[in-house]
């Protein structure tokens, strides 16, 4: 394994015998043209934002830049260019770029992967995990270890078999989470888009938190063309009890037990029914 440095700022790169940095070659904020030549020790590694450049090493996956959509057509070009591209992608975002490749029906690329804290480690089907970034190294750039051999003139050697590909989920049925799921990946799975994720959310209210499900939860993924179940949240305050919650949500007292039906792990967990506590975000069923 060797390091990899990576910055916006060329300059703050170390030059370091068997290491490698990396840049951006072009897009807003590009380095000055000829950053490469102040490297003299270590291995340069260049980085394309823009889906229509022909050139570099890398494609970053970034709000700002390739989207997992336009990531394919940019290993495509490289491909046809002899290259062996790889995508750089934070670990929630790999689902939906093997998604997106899946659906153009061009073969996955090899991933330099973000998990910024994680272990020292390269996942399976990477080449690279950049594991701090400037918060984490105190330095203007960011750091990953790199497997031996890449990047080289000729095509990195095969990966291990990636795991099995998640199974597909499909419209009114349920579906158990796997690791690396996002809602997003999850929504292009099953329709064919990631913008539908909303409304698997909306179908879920085990789901507080739409940038964290677990891997072995169990979700519905709702068919879009039959109405949605409806539900709101709403986050205990001092003096709350379950009959008063439901006197003003459904005009009776008694309907109590349909909101702790709808929360019962959560509330279960704290006190009981009888001792639900303030801060405890709970969903509330339609009348």
């Amino acid at each position: 394994m060797r390091t990899m440095y990576d910055s916006l700022n060329p300059a703050a790169l170390p030059d370091l015998p068997g290491t490698l940095v990396a840049s951006y070659i072009d897009g807003e904020n590009a380095p000055a043209a000829g950053w490469q030549s102040r490297f003299t020790q270590a291995t340069v590694v260049e980085i394309a934002r823009n889906p229509g450049t022909n050139a570099g090493q890398v494609g970053d996956v970034e709000s700002t830049d390739l989207t997992p959509a336009t990531a394919v057509d940019w290993v495509h070009l490289r491909r046809s260019a002899g290259a062996v591209p790889v995508i750089y992608c934070n670990a929630s975002t790999r689902a939906a770029v093997a998604a997106a490749f899946a659906a153009a029906g061009e073969p996955e690329p090899l991933y330099w992967i973000a998990d910024w804290g994680a272990a020292q480690a390269v996942p399976e089907g990477a080449v690279a995990m950049q594991y701090a970034n400037t918060a984490i190294t105190h330095q203007d750039y960011d750091e990953s270890v790199v497997i031996d051999g890449w990047p080289s003139a000729s095509p990195v050697p095969a990966p291990a078999p990636s795991p099995a590909p998640a199974p597909v989920p499909t419209a009114a049925q349920t579906y158990v989470v796997v690791r690396g799921d996002t809602l997003s990946g999850i929504s292009l799975r099953a329709y064919g888009t990631a913008d539908n994720w909303p409304a698997i959310w909306h179908a879920n209210p085990s789901i507080a938190n739409p940038d964290l499900i677990i891997p072995g939860e169990v979700i519905l993924i709702p068919d879009l063309a039959a109405p949605l179940p409806t539900f709101k949240r709403y986050t205990v305050v001092s003096g709350d009890s379950l009959w008063a919650i439901a006197a003003r949500e459904y005009g009776s007292g008694g309907q109590w037990t349909v909101i702790y039906a709808a929360n019962k792990a959560e509330i279960d967990a704290g006190g009981g029914p009888s001792d639900i506590h303030p801060g405890l975000e709970l969903v509330i069923p339609a009348a």
